[in-house]
């Protein structure tokens, strides 16, 4: 029955958006992706996880198809004249300030390795609160913002070694974030051959990123057999492949309702706390440890619910408007993307990095993450110094 199902939902958004498909690239993308980690999850038992429960896969899967109906009625009634991609590549300005933050990440990396082993740059060392959370933020913020309006091969040395602080100072989530970012790019542009290709590329990178976060610190500090460790990853890999589905699933089956709709806003609630009710106690989005899955040999826990699951988990009697909100914000998203990306570049980006976010929605929630919210914050203020020198330079010509 769960086979079917899958077959239905698959071929339905699939034969309806088929004589668009040029225009609603991104929308199949996100679609298909979502419906095949699903997929994946109904062969659970072959890996000694839970069984999916029907009905909480046919609510994904619902909620899914409506996002991707909503998302696509949406695109299609838009009439605009400008292209849908920004001109590609960087300005001066755009240059100084790559200069500036690789400069200022380096130097504050620099200056704390002397209280470690130079050794230990690839382990979870850098991780913990290594730099100021700000300018981590804006350095994931500008390291996406590369990735999506570079065009030269210094456009993509800059972006690569940006990716890389990035893998040092961060977790998995946000290179894979930002490398989504880059293939929505390659969606905007003309879909050929060579950004097959490219596409082909950013996978591989973003595997060999999984894999290297793991092996590195594991085979270099503690001693590991490289066999031994590369079979580990290879049950983690699919651990994480189904554990947001089926972590969902058990809750769901269960009747769990953690009612903490706070959570699902939390760069807002805690923004609010901090600056009108320092007293309160802030939310947090590890919301559920409960120990759910395992495989034979692997101690771990899933705290991933799906994008859809945690907003259904979390939001007690207010479920549709939760709901409303979310489906309301990535309509705004495809909106803003078609009409005014040529204007504001900067913005176009942090809102593509919103918009990534369901590339990876078979997994996490990953709007309550506080960098995609700062991601806005600078784009609009670079935006408006971009257009005050703009215009400076204009009046002065004239």
């Amino acid at each position: 029955m769960l086979i079917i199902m899958m077959v239905f939902f698959i071929f339905a958004g699939n034969f309806l958006a088929f004589p668009f498909a040029s225009r609603l690239k991104f929308q199949l993308l996100f679609y298909n992706v979502f419906c095949f980690f699903v997929f994946v999850s109904c062969f659970s038992y072959l890996f000694e996880f839970v069984a999916l429960d029907i009905e909480a896969a046919f609510f994904l899967l619902t909620v899914n198809f409506t996002l991707f109906f909503i998302l696509s009625v949406v695109d299609l009634c838009l009439t605009f004249k400008r292209k849908l991609i920004t001109k590609r590549g960087l300005s001066t300005f755009d240059y100084l300030i790559s200069l500036f933050l690789i400069s200022a990440v380096v130097i504050e990396i620099y200056s704390k390795l002397h209280e470690y082993s130079i050794i230990h740059i690839f382990s979870n060392v850098l991780r913990d609160d290594f730099i100021n959370a700000y300018l981590l933020y804006f350095l994931i913020f500008f390291t996406a913002y590369l990735f999506y309006n570079g065009e030269s091969k210094l456009d993509m040395f800059l972006s690569i070694f940006c990716l890389f602080l990035c893998f040092l100072l961060g977790v998995k989530g946000i290179v894979l974030l930002i490398l989504f970012v880059y293939i929505i790019r390659q969606l905007d542009s003309k879909f050929d051959t060579k950004s097959i290709m490219k596409l082909i590329i950013i996978c591989s990178v973003g595997i060999v990123s999984f894999y290297s976060s793991y092996v590195v610190p594991r085979v270099l500090f503690e001693g590991e057999h490289l066999l031994d460790v590369i079979y580990d990853i290879n049950q983690r890999f699919i651990f994480y492949s189904a554990s947001g589905v089926l972590s969902f699933s058990i809750d769901y089956a269960n009747g769990v309702d953690m009612n903490n709709i706070s959570s699902l806003y939390v760069p807002f609630y805690n923004g609010y706390v901090n600056i009108f009710d320092s007293g309160s106690e802030k939310a947090s989005y590890m919301v559920n440890i409960i120990n759910s899955l395992s495989i034979s040999g692997f101690g771990s826990y899933s705290n991933v619910k799906t994008l859809y699951g945690t907003i259904f988990l979390n939001s007690g009697n207010y479920k549709l408007l939760n709901f409303f909100v979310f489906f309301v914000f990535n309509v705004f998203l495809i909106v803003f993307r078609r009409l005014f990306n040529q204007r504001f570049k900067y913005t176009n980006t942090a809102l593509t990095m919103y918009l990534a976010c369901l590339l990876i929605s078979w997994f996490e929630f990953y709007y309550w993450h506080a960098f995609l919210l700062y991601g806005v914050i600078y784009a609009v203020i670079l935006d408006f110094f971009a257009c005050c020198i703009a215009r400076k330079f204009t009046i002065s010509y004239r």
